[in-house]
């Protein structure tokens, strides 16, 4: 636990060696990993969570390279404070101990935001809400990024494909764009093609793009690699023209 003096802090056992608590007023368990940190942590090292209360306050309180610990009162500190739902947060500018009295106060935990900024960015709010909405947002994000990979599809073809494995695969191309799919067109060539016709890659483009019709729009350009012998075009539906084919099959 903390114990507060005139002029500094200091942690009186090892969380390793009691239940673990905050050191804010309020009385909640908790766990050590959520509480126990490292510097790295602080620097937004991969995977690592901010550090949190007595942690913070011993990072803030190192003097580093050898040099005596500071006090409390000598660190300054920029204080971001969670106000009550619908306020903005206050930000001040104080000492480290005047942070964490005012921290107590509002039953508040004290928690790194940007250690290296001049003065280090804390701020004074619900750990425990703050874990749980960073998890919720890392999720979002995280759904969003399959979302969009799956909604991407890939079709590739070989320069020269024959008639009937290129219908196939256009007709399967825009039945993935009226349902609303992204499709991502690779065609590639060998060099011994690529010497018969310099625009093998062109030509091809130019067949699938007469199968897909008025289906697609194309959101990117055709882009060749540098060795001249790989191609990409990235297709979008065409809403406006897949809704009046719809409706014309409706009728």
């Amino acid at each position: 636990m903390l114990t507060q003096t005139n002029d500094s802090i200091s942690c009186s056992c090892s969380w390793t060696q009691q239940q673990d608590r905050f050191f804010s007023s309020k009385k909640r368990p908790v766990k050590p990993r959520l509480v126990k940190r490292t510097l790295q942590s602080a620097n937004n090292g991969p995977g690592a969570g901010p550090l949190a209360n007595e942690h913070l306050i011993a990072a803030l309180l190192d003097g580093g390279r050898g040099r005596p610990k500071r006090s409390a009162n000598s660190v300054e500190v920029r204080l971001v404070l969670d106000q009550k739902a619908n306020d903005k947060s206050s930000v001040q500018v104080l000492s480290l101990m005047q942070a964490v009295e005012l921290s107590t106060q509002e039953s508040l935990d004290l928690v790194g935001i940007n250690l290296t900024q001049k003065p280090p960015v804390i701020k004074a709010t619900d750990f425990g809400k703050l874990m749980f909405e960073k998890k919720k947002s890392n999720a979002a994000a995280s759904s969003k990024r399959h979302s969009e990979a799956k909604s991407l599809k890939e079709f590739q073809f070989k320069a020269g494909v024959a008639a009937n494995d290129l219908d196939r695969k256009a007709a399967l191309m825009v039945d993935y764009l009226i349902k609303g799919h992204n499709c991502r067109v690779t065609i590639s060539s060998n060099w011994k093609n690529l010497n018969r016709d310099q625009n093998a890659l062109l030509t091809t483009l130019e067949r699938v793009r007469t199968l897909v019709g008025d289906t697609a729009t194309e959101a990117r350009g055709f882009v060749v690699n540098e060795r001249g012998n790989r191609a990409t075009l990235l297709l979008s539906p065409n809403a406006q023209s897949i809704t009046v084919k719809q409706k014309r099959k409706e009728l």
